[in-house]
């Protein structure tokens, strides 16, 4: 999801174009070919996310980041990932738990304001 963030009031918001990118991914295990064959989950969780909504347009430092996941074996975690990274400023951007959701704090992650690309992951 791409998202804009500013500082403040900018008068000519509604001439700025904002450009929304949905962005998922799911991890299933892995191992040497034909090993565990019969283990292996081959239905990839589902995720979508849900906060900040693709129209939003934030003007704060810290918001709230939320999707919603699923899989027939069960999600053992969501990771949130900002521009490539989900580093918190040393944390790393994990639930565990559902609904899973977190705070987002630009500043503390290194982020400046502008356009960024938000992409959940479900493990």
């Amino acid at each position: 999801m791409r998202v804009q963030f500013f500082r403040g009031v900018l008068p000519l918001l509604a001439s700025l174009p904002l450009a929304i990118l949905f962005a998922s991914g799911c991890e299933g295990p892995q191992g040497p070919a034909g090993e565990g064959v019969s283990d292996l989950d081959l239905v990839p969780p589902t995720i979508q996310l849900t906060r900040p909504r693709s129209s939003d347009t934030l003007f704060v430092d810290t918001f709230t980041v939320a999707a919603e996941a699923s899989d027939n074996e069960g999600v053992g975690y969501v990771e949130f990932f900002l521009d490539g990274s989900s580093d918190l400023g040393g944390t790393a951007a994990v639930d565990s738990s559902a609904p899973y959701s977190l705070l987002w704090d630009m500043a503390t992650s290194g982020h400046g304001l502008g356009p960024h690309l938000l992409v959940a992951r479900a493990y």
